[in-house]
């Protein structure tokens, strides 16, 4: 009868978060901007397992990256 939740992994592996100069275009998580010679913030995620380690990374504007801490339930 409720809605099933499903977390993300991604925030569950979080293990940082930084404020960049970003020189080499990036892309916006949240709103698919293009992130260019601006100070935006990179997310990083490391996935473990019996290999090497993953890193995924994600990045935010300013903006977007406080809009989106702000609406997090979890």
């Amino acid at each position: 009868m409720g809605t099933s939740y499903m977390p993300d992994p991604f925030k569950q592996k979080r293990i940082g978060v930084e404020l960049k100069f970003v020189r080499i275009p990036k892309t916006c998580y949240v709103s698919g901007k293009l992130i260019w010679l601006e100070y935006a913030y990179k997310e990083t995620a490391m996935y473990t397992g019996p290999d090497l380690p993953i890193f995924e990374y994600r990045w935010y504007t300013k903006h977007e990256y406080i809009i989106a801490r702000l609406k997090e339930t979890v």
